[in-house]
């Protein structure tokens, strides 16, 4: 691993940013408030909405809120490489128009071609157990593959939902994606 930190001064209060990058080109950037692993948020990159605004889905707002919560509460916001749960930007845009012919984003990454899940947090166990001695946390989610993600690793895992506000395009995305 390559470690590169530094302190950064954000709208919320000032953060540690860690970038990780690993051999195989797998990045990850830790955002970490006041010191803490309290808390935890496992944000999977979503160009859509956080670069275009797009009304779609509500991971931006996810986001803004899980930033504002951990710079107030103290934690960790990590920030993954994996678009549109992990099969990419491009095939993003393709499930994109399948969901506009009225499919749900399972299913349109089905016909796709894709696994329900194909994110991969393949090196992610081992900053978090050894480089951050992560061993209970509150996790700030609303999928259950995160949960069981870090449950599989040893660690012992509350959940924070994070409920933000939807809009007519991001409804039944927000109320149907996520099957606890």
């Amino acid at each position: 691993y390559m470690f590169y930190q530094t302190i950064v001064p954000t709208k919320y209060s000032e953060a540690s940013i860690i970038g990780v990058f690993k051999k195989n080109n797998i990045e990850y950037t830790f955002i970490q408030f006041k010191e803490s692993t309290e808390y935890l948020r496992i944000h999977d990159r979503c160009f859509t909405s956080e670069i275009m605004g797009s009304l779609k889905c509500d991971f931006n707002d996810q986001l803004e809120y899980s930033l504002d919560f951990l710079s107030k509460n103290g934690g960790i916001l990590i920030y993954t490489p994996f678009e549109g749960r992990g099969i990419g930007a491009i095939d993003k845009i393709r499930a994109y128009q399948l969901q506009n012919q009225g499919h749900d984003t399972f299913k349109a990454n089905e016909l796709l071609g894709f696994k329900k899940e194909c994110r991969d947090y393949e090196y992610l166990d081992e900053l978090l157990i050894q480089h951050f001695k992560i061993k209970y946390t509150t996790l700030l989610t609303n999928n259950p593959f995160k949960i069981n993600y870090m449950n599989g690793l040893g660690i012992v895992v509350k959940t924070k939902r994070v409920i933000v506000k939807w809009n007519k395009h991001s409804k039944k995305y927000s109320t149907h994606s996520f099957r606890f």
